[in-house]
């Protein structure tokens, strides 16, 4: 059962930024652009790519991130209340752990979104060199990496970095419970679909969405894929309790007695 502990956000480094963009170029605060020439190197790491770590940021990042059009730096952008715990102290250390570098957290101020960004041309070129666009993802053939599809923990990895970004649990009318995923992009669509059919991933496609219905597809989900986002842990674990998967306003009153000591990725109640 999720315990109450209130969201602590007090010590993380937050700044501002004012802007209506996620994939477009954004206008970076000063001090969120490179370091000058006479100031010491970080010691950036460049990650293996075999990691399970790896594997979920890249999802991540296919989900809701963007590499500049300058290559200057990448952000990730999440809603800035249900997906906070998530982008703020989940990803932000998960960054940190791979890449060696702190990443910035930015509020937008007329948006109900919150950013990470990281300033990197050498993690921004590693990334493209991967296959991952810079600009707008939309105008690439985005895809999972092929590498991926070679181990089943790596693309479980990536398409857990994937849904929590960009798709979610929700209700349903009638089986009360469904998983959405939906892209604009074919060609990511068309991969989502592969992995979780090499999954064993039972799911219905059309020509933008995935969907799984029915607490049954989702608890094989959460067993082969799993959660690290308090918002889709939460909407999972009120419908095995209550049989009610809870709404956006509920989510969020949820949210500010979220138990953090709990494991993530979250695969669903010990049984």
């Amino acid at each position: 059962m999720l315990c109450a502990k209130p969201l602590d956000t007090g010590h993380l480094d937050v700044k501002y930024l004012n802007t209506k963009s996620t994939e477009t170029v954004m206008t970076i605060p000063p001090e969120a652009l490179p370091t000058e020439p006479n100031q010491p190197p970080r010691q950036i790491r460049i990650p293996e790519t075999n990691s399970e770590d790896f594997a979920e940021f890249y999802g991540a990042m296919m989900g809701d991130g963007c590499i500049y059009g300058n290559m200057a730096a990448f952000c990730i952008t999440c809603n800035g209340i249900l997906d906070e715990w998530y982008l703020t102290q989940y990803l932000k250390k998960l960054c940190f752990s791979l890449f060696n570098i702190q990443p910035k957290i930015y509020y937008a101020k007329k948006e109900q979104v919150v950013r990470l960004i990281i300033n990197s041309v050498k993690i921004t070129r590693f990334l493209v060199k991967l296959g991952f666009p810079k600009g707008r993802k939309k105008d690439a053939k985005i895809r999972i990496p092929e590498a991926f599809f070679s181990d089943d923990k790596l693309l479980a990895a990536c398409l857990r970095g994937l849904i929590d970004t960009d798709g979610g649990i929700y209700s349903h009318p009638h089986t009360k419970i469904m998983l959405d995923f939906t892209s604009v992009i074919p060609s990511l669509i068309t991969s989502v679909h592969e992995a979780f059919s090499k999954l064993n991933l039972q799911h219905g496609i059309s020509t933008n969405r995935i969907q799984f219905y029915s607490g049954t597809k989702l608890a094989k989900y959460f067993s082969r894929v799993g959660s690290s986002n308090p918002r889709n842990i939460i909407r999972y674990s009120q419908f095995i309790q209550t049989g009610i998967t809870p709404s956006a306003i509920e989510t969020e009153r949820l949210l500010k007695h979220y138990d953090t000591r709990i494991n993530v990725p979250y695969h669903g109640p010990v049984v």
